[in-house]
């Protein structure tokens, strides 16, 4: 009986822990391939912005993205589903600039993204229109 009862705990704890293991989608998974790593925005809203170095870094594990905005750190958490890449209200760190008109026009920007267009590496707002373009690092 001892036997029986522990043969039965056994099998619950095990078929317990393969019933929730459910792989990931096809779409999730290649979503995650896309955006993960280090990403150089060569392009804001049409103009040239490489010389500035503003940086994107995203981590799929914790679907946050961090980086350098032009004169301060940031980060931000980001959301992505079948067809919308969504990327939440940005905290960063409160260093003085004299010009940070390029740092606020990148905050604005995330706040617009709402797509990804994967094989050209550019970020979209609402009516798809290329808002920043990247560059792998």
């Amino acid at each position: 009986m001892k036997y029986l009862f522990f043969s039965l705990v056994f099998l619950y704890n095990f078929m317990s822990c393969t019933s929730t293991n459910k792989p990931a989608s096809k779409e999730t998974t290649k979503n995650d391939t896309v955006l993960s790593g280090n990403y150089l925005v060569t392009t804001l809203y049409g103009e040239d912005v490489t010389a500035h170095n503003l940086t994107m870094i995203f981590t799929p594990h914790t679907t946050s993205v961090q980086g350098f905005a032009g004169c301060n750190q940031y980060s931000a958490n980001y959301t992505m589903e079948a067809r919308t890449f969504r990327i939440g209200f940005p905290t960063a760190t409160k260093i003085y600039c004299e010009n940070d008109s390029t740092e606020r026009l990148f905050f604005k920007a995330l706040l617009e993204i709402h797509g990804v267009d994967k094989n050209k590496l550019t970020l979209l707002d609402r009516t798809e229109d290329t808002i920043v373009i990247l560059k792998r690092l």
